[in-house]
């Protein structure tokens, strides 16, 4: 029995991986991601890439990788960290709730009319709590895809580029922006740090880490680079850099 053909979009997990360093180039951009619209198009992109990647851990184009089999301390942590999450919202008896922590209890029962709720989660804010468990379900499912998606020296060259060229971008952008006296953000006027280059961030800190991590990316790089091609001269070698 002839096995039917594959779609080109399933042969292997290159288009994925491309739309995972469109990803890291595009989650810098809205404001760090820090907005729940932002976040929300993170959530779903994630998602997708997840989705895609299952597709074609089921059709056997891809396995699971010996990098992530390596990395199950972080995997085990990430899932105990959830799991926690989990239970914090998870509504349970109100003696439960008691026992483990009395002032919720206490809270519930005050915000509660008529006398005691049969049922109680230990968050106290279930909202805000849902927002972070799928803010952190997101990078530990982005954290999972990194860890098959870059498996090779040419994948982790192309995120280290991805990511030096973003911040010269950020760099860039927050110099014009502060020097031109225009202080917008992401296509928004600026309402904080004006007078000091933020690129798309909002907090000048932000950016400033951003900025750090990719100059040991593009540190990296270079020396990678220098390792690779052998000077026949010391002429040769100051060009290098």
């Amino acid at each position: 029995m002839s096995r039917m053909p594959t779609h080109a979009l399933f042969a292997d997990d290159k288009p994925l991986f491309y739309c995972f360093l469109g990803l890291i180039a595009w989650l810098p951009l809205p404001l760090a991601s820090h907005r729940p619209w932002a976040w929300s198009l993170m959530q779903v992109a994630v998602l997708l890439l997840a989705i895609y990647w299952c597709l074609l851990w089921w059709r056997n184009r891809v396995s699971i990788t010996e990098t992530s089999k390596r990395a199950w301390p972080a995997l085990l942590f990430l899932g105990a960290w959830l799991l926690y999450l989990t239970i914090y919202l998870v509504p349970m008896p109100y003696v439960l709730v008691t026992a483990l922590s009395p002032m919720a209890a206490q809270i519930h029962a005050e915000m509660y009319i008529t006398g005691k709720p049969y049922w109680a989660s230990l968050s106290l804010d279930r909202h805000a709590s849902w927002v972070f468990f799928l803010k952190s379900l997101s990078y530990a499912v982005l954290f999972f895809l990194a860890l098959q998606l870059i498996r090779d020296k040419q994948r982790i060259r192309l995120l280290a580029l991805v990511l030096v060229y973003s911040a010269l971008f950020q760099a860039v952008y927050g110099s014009l922006m502060t020097l031109s006296g225009l202080e917008y953000g992401f296509f928004f006027e600026k309402y904080a740090y004006r007078g000091v280059a933020t690129g798309t961030f909002v907090n000048r800190n932000h950016m400033a880490n951003y900025l750090v991590l990719s100059l040991a990316m593009g540190i990296g790089l270079m020396i990678a680079d220098l390792g690779a091609e052998k000077a026949s001269s010391w002429r040769q070698w100051i060009r290098g850099w």
